[in-house]
């Protein structure tokens, strides 16, 4: 998430950004008295990749393009 962040914003906003995502964590967990449960970097690349190929899919469609997915 903070790569991401920084490439996009730089390292001071990223910082930032990093910071308040951890805080919401800290502060869901202690609220609801519930252990974190870590999905693990998988999860996210997928969902990150899922994300990114909806938008380029979208942006395809506008220029009368179809896409799919490739099957692995």
């Amino acid at each position: 998430y903070y790569r991401r962040m920084r490439a996009k914003h730089g390292s001071l906003k990223a910082n930032l950004a990093a910071a308040h995502k951890l805080a919401r964590i800290i502060y869901c967990m202690l609220k609801n008295k519930e252990p974190y449960n870590d999905p693990g970097e998988e999860y996210y690349l997928e969902k990150y990749r899922s994300r990114i190929f909806s938008n380029i899919s979208r942006q395809a469609a506008a220029l009368g393009y179809n896409l799919e997915k490739a099957t692995e």
